[in-house]
């Protein structure tokens, strides 16, 4: 979505409106927070999971972008979740050739997020819609940085457990 949208793109209206039509499919919708700073906008719309980018010891990637600093902000303005984001095996493939390499980025953490939300509806075919998944979800975050929600690593950091 940010490469179509982005930043300075057409907003959170063309994402929200996506994500919700999508929703009534039964699909979840999880973005990427972006790695410059700046929240995306696809990432702060109130009807996907905005995904932070952590390193292997927990620790706040210094590329993930941030949720504000505010404490009246909305939960959904903070980086929702965190999730290994850096180091990353992927494959690269250049001139016909495939090779596994490591990269990093929120665009490596979001599906880890989006994968635990499959194994979720894979236990559970009734869960349908952000918000029940979000629901689900929060039961597994493990709160990292100060506690409840911060603007480094939201509500925590996402993981699937057998009480998910």
């Amino acid at each position: 979505f940010r490469d179509a949208i982005g930043p300075r793109g057409a907003g959170n209206a063309v994402i929200a409106g996506a994500a919700v039509q999508r929703q009534v499919a039964g699909v979840i919708v999880v973005v990427a927070r972006c790695d410059d700073g700046v929240v995306a906008r696809a990432a702060s719309a109130r009807e996907v999971i905005g995904v932070g980018a952590v390193n292997c010891k927990r620790k706040s990637a210094r590329f993930s972008s941030r949720g504000p600093n505010n404490p009246g902000a909305f939960v959904e303005d903070y980086v929702e979740c965190v999730a290994p984001g850096v180091d990353i095996y992927s494959n690269y493939i250049r001139a016909g050739s495939t090779r596994l390499t490591k990269k990093s980025g929120t665009s490596m953490a979001s599906p880890v997020v989006a994968g635990i939300c499959a194994l979720l509806k894979q236990k559970d075919r009734r869960l349908k819609g952000t918000w029940a998944f979000r629901y689900r979800l929060r039961r597994s975050f493990i709160d990292l940085g100060i506690f409840g929600p911060d603007s480094w690593f939201g509500l925590g950091h996402a993981f699937f457990h057998s009480r998910s």
